[in-house]
């Protein structure tokens, strides 16, 4: 908050030049909020716990950033990438971003650099990934397979590393320090070694994805100041537990 407020800049007539923090509504990046102040969504039985006190607490956090202090602007809810943007054309010193879209900051004549998020009541982030499947009834099994096989290979996996932000699937080569490259990767690029052990994957939150659609879809009122934290927290919560309790015809 301190460094936000520092990095804010204002014209006289209050139009903010830059901003000192921007993050944007999606499902990867508000939540790391919550996880970082103790907080969960659902518990074991799938339901939701969004106004647990830690929750609002992290998500009142979240809307004082915006309205409160007004180091970070109030966010599009149309676009995932506005941070990014803002941070590309100088008008945002930090972010919330991903490894993912680090690839995008290439050739953008930006001296940057990234670092783990604040810890707040204990160390935790979200863990982002992908993978590859292959289709039961393919044709081209063997093909498919020769392919997977290529891919994670020692070989596929150094290429992807030496070519882009993007963390490797193989520990071997993620962690190769050996492979990093001062015209793709930034400075603290295996800052990731440190931040795995306390990152947590989407799944770990407990909810399905149509919870998580019906959370963002409900949290619009709060991002736009039109509701309160709490008072949002609490409808949000009791209007789903109320539906998944009506008997299914």
């Amino acid at each position: 908050m301190e460094t936000a407020r520092r990095c804010s800049v204002r014209s006289p007539d209050g139009k903010c030049d830059q901003y000192g923090f921007c993050f944007s509504a999606s499902r990867n990046r508000w939540p790391v909020f919550l996880l970082q102040n103790g907080g969960r969504l659902a518990d074991a039985d799938g339901r939701l716990l969004l106004d647990h006190p830690r929750n609002v607490e992290a998500l009142r956090f979240c809307v004082d950033l915006m309205y409160q202090h007004r180091v970070a602007p109030v966010f599009s809810h149309g676009s995932d990438r506005l941070a990014e943007d803002l941070f590309m054309r100088g008008r945002a010193a930090m972010i919330l971003t991903t490894y993912y879209f680090m690839n995008e900051f290439r050739n953008q004549g930006m001296d940057w650099d990234l670092l783990p998020p604040p810890t707040g009541r204990q160390e935790a982030t979200l863990l982002l990934g992908n993978g590859l499947a292959i289709n039961t009834n393919s044709p081209n099994r063997a093909a498919a397979e020769a392919l997977v096989d290529f891919l994670t290979s020692r070989e596929a996996q150094s290429e992807i590393k030496m070519q882009s932000c993007t963390i490797p699937a193989r520990r071997d080569v993620a962690e190769d320090r050996t492979l990093w490259r001062f015209d793709v990767h930034p400075e603290h690029y295996h800052v990731f070694v440190d931040v795995l052990p306390y990152a947590r994957s989407i799944r770990e939150l407990g909810v399905t994805e149509e919870q998580f659609s019906f959370l963002e879809k409900e949290l619009h009122l709060m991002w736009a100041r039109m509701e309160a934290p709490d008072v949002a927290c609490h409808r949000i919560t009791e209007e789903w537990n109320r539906r998944s309790a009506l008997p299914t015809l």
